[in-house]
C-alpha cells in the first residue's frame, strides 16, 4: 500500500525491492516481532520512512514479502478476478505455475521453517492467510457460509503445497499440472460450491 504523502524520502529507484529483500531475510531469520522497521531500512540502505511510504506499516511489508515468497494472495486476487465460474481449476493452475519454480519452493520452505519456530511469525502469517487469501476467495463466492467454504478451499491448497513441494509425496509430486488439476479440481470445487440447505 502506498500512502499519499507528498515527496518520497530518498532511497533510489529500486528502494521498494531492496526493502522487500531485506525484510524477507530479517523476517525469516529473526521472526516478525524481533524485526524492526529501522532494522529493515538499515539493512536495505534506505530511509526508514520509505517503509511507510511504500507499504503503510510493518504488516503491509510482511504482506508484500509473503506474496513474494509463496504468492497465494497475489495469485488468488488474479484467479478470483474473473468471478466464481471455473474458479477451482483457474486457481489451481495459477498456483501450480508459480509453485513449480524451484526458487519459490525454496523461499516457501524457509517460510514454513520460520512459522514453526517463531510464534509471532506464525501469527502474522495466519493474519495474512485470513485477510489476503481466505477473505479474497470468500468475496468471490455466492451463497451462505462463504468464509467457511473459502477456509476449506485454503486447506486443500495448503495440503497440495505440503505434499507436492515440501514432503514431495508420490504420486502427487510427480504428477503433471493437468493431472493435479484433474484430481484435485473436483475436491476444491466441492469446497467452494454452495452447500445445500438441510
Amino acid at each position: 500500500m502506498v500512502n499519499n504523502r507528498r515527496g518520497r524520502p530518498a532511497g533510489g529507484s529500486n528502494a521498494r525491492q531492496r526493502l522487500i529483500d531485506a525484510a524477507e531475510e530479517l523476517f525469516l531469520r529473526d521472526g516478525f516481532s524481533r524485526t524492526t522497521l529501522r532494522g529493515i531500512a538499515g539493512h536495505a540502505g534506505v530511509d526508514h520512512a520509505l517503509v511507510n511510504y511504500y507499504f503503510g506499516s510493518k504488516e503491509g511489508l510482511f504482506t508484500a514479502v509473503m506474496d513474494l515468497l509463496a504468492s497465494p494472495g497475489e495469485l488468488v486476487e488474479h484467479a478470483t478476478g474473473a468471478g466464481p465460474e471455473h474458479l477451482a481449476p483457474r486457481l489451481l493452475n495459477a498456483l501450480l505455475t508459480t509453485w513449480d519454480s524451484p526458487s519459490v519452493q525454496e523461499h516457501s520452505r524457509r517460510l514454513l521453517s520460520a512459522i514453526q519456530t517463531d510464534p509471532t511469525t506464525r501469527d502474522a502469517f495466519r493474519g495474512y492467510l485470513e485477510h489476503q487469501v481466505i477473505a479474497q476467495i470468500a468475496g468471490t463466492l455466492t451463497g451462505r457460509d462463504a468464509t467457511a467454504r473459502a477456509g476449506a478451499a485454503a486447506t486443500v491448497i495448503a495440503g497440495l503445497f505440503l505434499t507436492r513441494y515440501v514432503a514431495r509425496v508420490e504420486p502427487i509430486a510427480g504428477m503433471t499440472r493437468p493431472q493435479v488439476v484433474g484430481y484435485l479440481g473436483p475436491a476444491l470445487h466441492a469446497c467452494l460450491a454452495p452447500r445445500p440447505r438441510r
